[in-house]
């Protein structure tokens, strides 16, 4: 387990455990690896966020509850990695992926079939890992990019004049779907598959769907400060995929947004909302009143005013507990006023000026990411 602290664009790293043999629980993590690990910084109020894997999110409460300064999100780039494979569990995705991999299978594993298939192309077809990011749509792209390779090598007849020498062949397939099947029968499946405009349609379409989603994932997937930026580009993201022309699929399209809205609103959190609000980048933009809303949540949450029940009652604690609010209000002014610069509607808020701060917003802080 590696724990690592990210402010200002630097990246600290804070430890790591060897966690071998231990229930890696919501309870184990909060309580054993980031709880202690926030109380160990000199100021552990400067940790306004912990980024942790999807799986974990049992442990957010109890975070937030003994740290409530501090908001638990999910990370990106794995979310929309996960959008991309609930996307590509749809019957329309998953067909046409079963077929993508089948050719470039073949291309691949078929001495003859990659002999002749270089000829033509000039780049290969990707296969990334299992568990690399966008790995169907890093296949999908590289497939259309030598899509006249492709065509070439299954009408080439050189090969052809292979297959029909061998076409009863029945050597052990890759894909358990191939398992048994001549050769002859596979390469004339391929080959009409090849020919068919129709399929290479339904891939343009899968592409144009899933690259918005991984151009997003590769934008998060970095070291840049990115967490008030997301927000916006998920917008511009789905309304991309809207705005496609999916032809008769009105059943995919209904899906696919359907996914990106669930995605959206399990990785969206109070700290994001408030990011898009505050960059001046997106001061033009049309105001939600959830990011509003988020804003204020974060104002007290970073800067919760004094409980009078905890100072003596005496006269030097009276004047403590003054003098503590009066200093939390002027960091609350401080911070809302970050908010006004953007329009003028946030007039109402008290306290507040319209001008341009001095000084970063409050909020922008250090957060704790781990592996």
């Amino acid at each position: 387990m590696r724990v690592v602290l990210v402010c200002g664009g630097e990246v600290e790293f804070v430890e790591a455990r060897d966690c071998s043999g231990k229930v890696k629980d919501g309870e184990f993590l909060a309580r054993e690896i980031i709880i202690p690990a926030i109380m160990a910084r000199k100021d552990p109020y400067s940790v306004v966020q912990v980024v942790m894997d999807n799986a974990t999110r049992s442990a957010w409460p109890i975070i937030e509850k003994e740290c409530p300064w501090v908001v638990c999100t999910p990370c990106w780039p794995h979310c929309l990695d996960l959008l991309l494979e609930d996307i590509g569990k749809l019957p329309f995705f998953r067909l046409l992926f079963r077929d993508v991999n089948r050719i470039r299978m073949f291309l691949r594993n078929k001495g003859m079939a990659l002999y002749v298939f270089r000829t033509y192309a000039t780049h290969s077809i990707a296969s990334p890992g299992a568990t690399r990011f966008r790995s169907l749509l890093i296949m999908l792209s590289s497939l259309l990019r030598v899509k006249e390779a492709v065509v070439k090598t299954l009408v080439d007849g050189n090969l052809r004049e292979y297959i029909g020498k061998y076409k009863n062949q029945k050597a052990r397939a890759r894909d358990e779907e191939e398992e048994g099947k001549a050769l002859g029968a596979r390469f004339g499946e391929l080959q009409a598959l090849a020919l068919d405009d129709e399929f290479w349609e339904r891939c343009k379409l899968a592409q144009a769907i899933m690259l918005p989603i991984g151009k997003l994932q590769a934008f998060t997937d970095g070291n840049a400060a990115t967490g008030s930026k997301v927000h916006y580009h998920f917008y511009v993201m789905q309304s991309t995929i809207e705005k496609l022309d999916f032809g008769e699929e009105t059943e995919l399209k209904e899906n696919v947004l359907y996914l990106t809205n669930k995605r959206w609103d399990y990785a969206t959190s109070d700290l994001t909302l408030t990011g898009n609000l505050l960059d001046p980048e997106f001061w033009d933009c049309d105001l939600e009143e959830k990011s509003f809303d988020a804003f204020c949540r974060m104002v007290d949450r970073t800067y919760p005013l004094p409980d009078e029940s905890k100072y003596a009652e005496t006269e030097a604690g009276v004047a403590a507990f003054q003098a503590d609010t009066a200093e939390v209000k002027r960091k609350r002014t401080a911070a809302e006023s970050s908010a006004t610069t953007r329009t003028a509607r946030w007039a109402f808020l008290p306290g507040t000026v319209l001008n341009l701060p001095q000084q970063p917003s409050p909020l922008t802080t250090g957060g704790f990411c781990t592996a």
